[in-house]
């Protein structure tokens, strides 16, 4: 890798696992550096990643948790977007919703599920939400 440095005037990086087996092994990361082309010196940094690797599998498996709880709750629930479009549902969200709504709900705005007369002041509770201030709307449907 440090030849290539040189040789091809271009940094180079590479993941790689310790040679240490079992458990406590450690990932590390290795970046190379062409300083001087004529001189042949190549900076070489090498970082644990052991840390990192172990948050992201931790964030992945969280992620499953999720995405199981999300699909297989009894509680209608979506996902949004910055407009507040739906962009993943739950099927009970969708079985509470018809027959109002037949089909696909992506894409379409989460103020458009509500009465006309909710719109406001629920645009006003989630305006204050995103400047920091807490509130809540509870509708009981009969």
């Amino acid at each position: 890798m440090i030849t290539k440095t040189i040789s091809q005037n271009r940094s180079f990086e590479i993941s790689y696992d310790s040679p240490k087996p079992g458990p406590g092994g450690q990932s590390f990361l290795m970046w190379t550096k062409n300083l001087d082309h004529q001189e042949g010196r190549v900076l070489l940094l090498v970082t644990n990643t052991t840390h990192e690797a172990e948050l992201l599998a931790m964030a992945k498996e969280n992620q499953e948790k999720f995405h199981q709880a999300f699909h297989n709750s009894s509680l209608g629930m979506a996902l949004l977007d910055e407009n507040m479009a739906v962009v993943e549902h739950n099927s009970e969200l969708l079985s509470m919703l018809r027959p109002s709504f037949e089909g696909e709900i992506r894409g379409i705005g989460f103020l458009d599920f509500l009465h006309p007369t909710q719109r406001g002041q629920v645009k006003g509770l989630l305006s204050g939400i995103g400047k920091g201030r807490s509130g809540w709307i509870r509708e009981e449907v009969m």
